[in-house]
């Protein structure tokens, strides 16, 4: 089964025709036709009463029908999600600080960042200075805080 079989199925519902469906898909009428037969062959029944006045579903178009919505509106989904992921507007950022930084004026700043940026999940993670460079060593989260920079020289630091 392949997208654009699913895409020509739901623009024939909501348009009503094979004709109508092929203009907004903007392909000709006998390529949305190929694309609703390989479609129908795949899942074994007909998905369409072709009449002259029209197109009607199918009782096996109607059970197709919200599963073909629910494919097309996961499939937007996804590539919004993408589209936020590559923007910044979504994701995990993972922190790791010590404890003692977490009753300063750095959660007011978080808070603000997290409200400004509702898409961009925060993930904090107390720990010990040598165990915020351990995380941070490891991958475990992408940025760290302590009080110094780390005397190891293991990862990058940078006195803010």
């Amino acid at each position: 089964m392949e997208m654009i079989e699913i895409e020509a199925f739901i623009a024939i519902v909501g348009s009503g025709s094979f004709s109508r469906a092929a203009e907004g898909l903007h392909l000709s009428q006998p390529a949305v036709s190929r694309r609703i037969e390989l479609l129908e062959q795949e899942l074994g029944a007909p998905l369409f009463l072709r009449t002259r006045t029209g197109t009607r579903l199918t009782s096996a178009g109607g059970a197709f029908l919200p599963f073909a919505r629910q494919v097309l509106a996961a499939a937007r989904d996804g590539a919004a999600a993408v589209r936020d992921l590559e923007s910044g507007e979504s994701g995990t950022i993972s922190l790791a600080l010590v404890g003692t930084l977490a009753s300063t004026g750095l959660t007011t700043r978080l808070r603000a960042f997290r409200e400004a940026h509702p898409g961009v999940r925060l993930a904090l993670r107390t720990a010990r200075s040598d165990e915020v460079s351990a995380l941070v060593q490891q991958g475990e989260v992408e940025l760290g805080l302590r009080y110094f920079p780390d005397p190891s020289g293991a990862v990058v630091s940078t006195v803010i």
